[in-house]
C-alpha cells in the first residue's frame, strides 16, 4: 500500500494542469481512505488537480467549505494569495452603500463566498469605490488583480481573463418615464423612432459597447452614474435609459424614482455576467479562483446569490 500511495503521488506530481484526464484517471483508482492520505502527502499541484476533480463530480454536495479548507491549507500550511480589487460605482446591486459607509452587495457576497471555500485567497479593496472606467484601466495596467461580474465584450476580452462559470444571467431593459406611452418592441422598432429618442447608459459599462454595436442609435454616455442618469430621465433630457438587472426595481426604489419611471417589458438583450481577472496575474491563482467559482455553480451558492439580490 505504501509503494502504491507513492507511486500516485508520483504521477500527481508529474501531472500537469493541461493534462487533467490523466490525472483525474489515476484520482479514480484511489479509494477513500488512500485519496485522503496521499493528498496531504503529495505536491500542491496534486491539491489542486483534487479539487477540480470534486468539482466536476457528483459527489459534489458532500464536499463542505471545511474540506476544501482543509485539502488546500494542508501540508506546509496556507499560503495567502491577496487578489486586489475595487468596488464599482453605479453598479447597484452589485456594490450597495449602506447609511454607515460600508459596502455590501451581490459582488461582495460573491467574493466572500470564493473566500469561504479556498481560504487561500484573501479580495481587499471592495470596501473603496472607483468608477468602472478606473478599475478598467487599473486591471490593465496590473494595479488591480480582479474584478466581478463583468460582461464580456471583444475589447474587455483583449484586456482581461473571463473565467468560467458565468456569475449569473442578465437581461438588458429600456426604462422610460412612467407617463411616457412609448413602446418597444426590438432595436429596429427604436431605430424607427422620429426624432430619434436619447438613450442613456452608463459611460464604461458594456451598455455603450451593445448600443455601438446595434447602431442608429442616439446614445447619451456622459455618465457613469446610474441615479444621475435616472434623474436625468426623470427631468426629461432623454426618453430612454439602457440598464441591466438583475435588481431594477429595487434600483429604482433607492434612488425615490419608483413611481416615476417604469421598466419596459422587452429585454432587449439577454446574455451572462463573469468574474473578470487580469493577464498580469500568476495561472495558479486563477485557478484557484476558478476552480472556488466551478464548486459555487455546483453547489448551487452562486444561483442562491443571484436571487437574493434580484
Amino acid at each position: 500500500m505504501r509503494e502504491m500511495r507513492q507511486s500516485i503521488a508520483l504521477q500527481f506530481k508529474e501531472a500537469k494542469l493541461d493534462s487533467i484526464s490523466a490525472a483525474i484517471k489515476v484520482f479514480n483508482l484511489m479509494g477513500g481512505s488512500t485519496r485522503t492520505t496521499v493528498l496531504r502527502r503529495c505536491p500542491p499541484l496534486c491539491k489542486r488537480i483534487l479539487i477540480m476533480r470534486l468539482c466536476m463530480s457528483k459527489l459534489l454536495k458532500y464536499v463542505t467549505p471545511v474540506v476544501l479548507g482543509m485539502f488546500l491549507c494542508s501540508g506546509q500550511g496556507c499560503c495567502l494569495t491577496k487578489i486586489r480589487v475595487a468596488a464599482q460605482l453605479g453598479t447597484d446591486p452589485k456594490f450597495i452603500q449602506m447609511d454607515d459607509g460600508s459596502i455590501i452587495g451581490l459582488c461582495i457576497d460573491i467574493m466572500r463566498a470564493i473566500e469561504h471555500v479556498d481560504p487561500t485567497l484573501k479580495f481587499i479593496g471592495d470596501q473603496h469605490w472607483m468608477p468602472l472606467t478606473r478599475i478598467s484601466a487599473e486591471l490593465t495596467a496590473g494595479q488591480q488583480d480582479a474584478a466581478c461580474a463583468m460582461q464580456y465584450t471583444e475589447a474587455r476580452n483583449n484586456k482581461f481573463l473571463f473565467l468560467e462559470p458565468a456569475l449569473y444571467p442578465v437581461d438588458f431593459m429600456l426604462l422610460a418615464r412612467a407617463d411616457d406611452p412609448i413602446r418597444i418592441s426590438n432595436w429596429d422598432n427604436l431605430r424607427e423612432f422620429i426624432p430619434k429618442p436619447i438613450v442613456l447608459v452608463n459611460r464604461g459599462f458594456g451598455a455603450s459597447a451593445i448600443l455601438a454595436e446595434v447602431g442608429g442609435i442616439q446614445v447619451d454616455a456622459n455618465t457613469t452614474d446610474t441615479k444621475q442618469n435616472l434623474n436625468k430621465l426623470v427631468a426629461g433630457r432623454a426618453r430612454l435609459y439602457f440598464h441591466r438587472g438583475p435588481g431594477l426595481v429595487h434600483i429604482l426604489e433607492r434612488a425615490g424614482v419608483v413611481r416615476k419611471i417604469r421598466v419596459l417589458p422587452v429585454s432587449m438583450l439577454h446574455t451572462t455576467f463573469h468574474f473578470v481577472v487580469g493577464r498580469h496575474l500568476a495561472p495558479e491563482i486563477v485557478n484557484h479562483i476558478r476552480y472556488a467559482l466551478v464548486l459555487l455553480d455546483q453547489n448551487g451558492e452562486l444561483d442562491r446569490l443571484y436571487k437574493k439580490w434580484n
